[in-house]
């Protein structure tokens, strides 16, 4: 089902497209919450992550500034990001994790061609005024 959802990506456009990709996405949704009922396992704890996500994933539907994936960021990050290493001044799991955040959120801001220094100074200005708001780099170009 996800090939599918490339192959609409670069056989259609437009409506076509779109309603294409909101059949796949509902037969993807309909599997998972059939699987989603078997016994508990890791595969079910992925498959309920993926259900509870739901709403995050399928973004691009609505949002023809979201990609379908995120496979360039990925890869920018494989160099300078992932490994074993790169993690040692981290003295905890958050911490981690956090450092992972900002890696994400400072190549997407280069990806679209937005300056990563004003991007985090306006999103903590937005964090200070409305504690709990989600502010991300595709916005800065709305």
């Amino acid at each position: 089902m996800i090939s599918n959802l490339y192959r609409v990506k670069y056989e259609l456009e437009g409506e076509a497209r779109q309603k294409e990709w909101e059949n796949i996405i509902s037969k993807l949704f309909s599997y998972l919450l059939n699987l989603a009922r078997r016994p508990k396992s890791s595969l079910q704890d992925a498959i309920n992550y993926t259900l509870n996500a739901k709403k995050s994933l399928i973004l691009f539907l609505t949002d023809e500034t979201i990609w379908l994936d995120n496979n360039l960021t990925e890869r920018s990050l494989r160099g300078p990001v992932i490994g074993r290493k790169n993690h040692y001044g981290s003295k905890s799991e958050r911490g981690t994790e956090v450092a992972a955040i900002f890696y994400s959120l400072i190549e997407t801001c280069k990806h679209i061609g937005i300056n990563p220094r004003k991007y985090l100074n306006e999103a903590a200005g937005r964090a200070i005024e409305n504690p709990g708001a989600i502010f991300l780099p595709h916005e800065m170009l709305i």
